[in-house]
């Protein structure tokens, strides 16, 4: 069995295992990333779930809950860029202060998942699963300035979750999560390797 393999294999599993004993967690505040975020993801952040920007906002249907979700890159383009350079922006913006405070904020991760509906975002609850056994991982934790490529991006991940009032704001019907997961399936995508060994050493 390659890492691929193995990767996806234990992400399956470790959805199981938190669907099945995950206790019932208090709800706390999001945790907000205390660097100022760069001007290049500022235009992009919504600054609060009542704006005029987010009743107006508009995106395509076909990315909500389909096997199409890959069109939301299409929205990430009107934006101005990719979805890579989004995620190579927000990479470098991260420090291991913020890897580790991600880390302790695991519980909200989840208790956000709980919330949504699998099958309307699918895949979405194996990747947040994966990005919370990274965070939980020695790796993540042992982790120093500079970070290596994959857990910056995993917390960069990781935050952009959490965010309410992000690209697409996730009260927006239907389609409200349809960036959040191809943004984290794409991080994961990018350093499967890495975090492959990364999620196998958590587990074994």
């Amino acid at each position: 069995m390659n890492f691929g393999t193995a990767f996806i294999s234990c992400s399956a599993y470790a959805v199981g295992i938190y669907s099945t004993c995950s206790p019932d967690i208090a709800k706390t505040a999001y945790f907000k990333l205390p660097n100022k975020p760069s001007l290049f993801l500022e235009r992009h952040m919504l600054p609060n779930p009542g704006s005029e920007n987010i009743r107006k906002e508009r995106v395509v249907a076909r990315s909500y809950g389909t096997p199409e979700w890959q069109g939301i890159d299409h929205y990430f383009v009107q934006k101005g860029f990719t979805i890579d350079e989004f995620i190579d922006e927000g990479g470098r913006l991260v420090n291991s202060a913020n890897l580790h405070a991600l880390s302790l904020k695991t519980n909200e991760l989840l208790n956000k998942l709980k919330e949504i509906n699998p099958s309307h975002y699918p895949g979405l609850d194996q990747a947040v699963i994966t990005i919370v056994l990274v965070l939980k991982s020695a790796r993540a934790k042992a982790a120093v300035d500079p970070l290596p490529k994959h857990l910056a991006e995993v917390a960069f991940a990781a935050e952009y979750f959490l965010k309410v009032c992000d690209l697409i704001p996730d009260n927006t019907p239907k389609i409200g999560l349809a960036d959040d997961n191809a943004l984290l399936k794409r991080v994961l995508a990018r350093n499967q390797n890495e975090l492959a060994k990364a999620v196998i050493l958590y587990w074994f």
